[in-house]
């Protein structure tokens, strides 16, 4: 058996693929959706990995705050490194707290947690 450590950045790399295929077919206790601004399922989620743009991610954060238990992780790509400030503060409005972050060229992920 072989561990590799990836950089959080590789994750989102055709995430909603890679979720859907392990899912599917070796949890039972685990589901994927694929959702778009504004439409998360109605329900709370362990984790949510959102790839989109700054905007929206900031209007989204109130959501994201609504759909997470306490000490839930959320995962957040697809913003330049310029926009960091602007989404770890609004994260951190929402009782997100800041964990790490990486970025590759001007791209950048954050991971929180809600506390």
């Amino acid at each position: 058996m072989a561990c590799f450590a990836i950089p959080l950045f590789l994750v989102f790399r055709n995430s909603y693929d890679n979720r859907s295929n392990k899912c599917q077919y070796h949890y039972d206790n685990i589901k994927a959706f694929h959702s778009g601004e504004g439409n998360i399922p109605d329900m709370k989620f362990d984790i949510i990995l959102a790839n989109i743009n700054r905007n929206t991610l900031m209007k989204m954060m109130h959501l994201f705050s609504l759909r997470t238990y306490y000490k839930s992780h959320i995962l957040l790509s697809g913003f330049f490194v310029d926009d960091s400030i602007a989404i770890r503060e609004s994260a951190e409005k929402e009782d997100f707290l800041f964990l790490k972050s990486s970025d590759s060229d001007k791209w950048n992920m954050m991971m929180f947690k809600r506390k």
